[in-house]
């Protein structure tokens, strides 16, 4: 690919990308009070936040790679191929959520010893480390296929594209994901009675 060609096509991406970063820096702002009534959220955060961009920029690249071995084509894009990329990145998303659930609760316990920060409520984290990566995977799963397909078609390379879309998107879905989630699990364990 020449170069003009490859800024051209990077360089927007990137500048979009950038907005969506300070978007997701806005959603951020506005969970003080999520991150208030969870302890240990802030932990989980930047957890999460991570997994996705890692999760999602591989099956990004791992279908721009299908794309140019002609493995999947906008003729037969929900082939086997594509069924195993979905099937393997959701079931890593999960359980990747449950092992960054109980790090970020057991080190979020090990802080509360220092009498810094409140004991977290390794209940509430599980919840909302699953459930977000569950709801936000199927989004992201989603868009990630979408920005594939649409860059083959349009004859972008999906190598300058898909990488720094899904960082940026993972992110501000996930911070979405868990804000929504984070504040239903304050609400329904207050209602069953667990408190936080």
């Amino acid at each position: 690919m020449k170069f003009w060609a490859m800024f051209r096509q990077s360089f927007v991406v990137l500048i979009l990308c950038g907005i969506g970063g300070i978007l997701a820096g806005t959603v951020l702002g506005n969970m003080t009070e999520s991150l208030r009534d969870v302890p240990g959220l802030i932990v989980l955060i930047p957890a999460i936040i991570g997994m996705k961009g890692n999760i999602f920029t591989t099956m990004g690249s791992r279908l721009g790679s299908a794309v140019h071995m002609g493995l999947i084509t906008p003729e037969k894009i929900f082939n086997k191929e594509m069924a195993e990329n979905v099937k393997g990145t959701m079931i890593l998303a999960v359980l990747m959520s449950f092992i960054t659930g109980v790090f970020a609760s057991l080190s979020s316990y090990l802080l509360s010893l220092t009498g810094v920060v409140p004991s977290p409520n390794f209940l509430a984290i599980m919840i909302i480390s699953i459930v977000a990566t569950f709801i936000t995977s199927i989004v992201l799963i989603a868009f990630t296929v979408c920005i594939v397909y649409v860059a083959f078609k349009k004859g972008l390379d999906p190598d300058n594209i898909t990488g720094p879309t899904l960082a940026t998107l993972g992110d501000f879905i996930a911070l979405l994901g868990i804000f929504a989630i984070s504040g239903a699990a304050i609400y329904v364990l207050d209602a069953v009675g667990v408190g936080l």
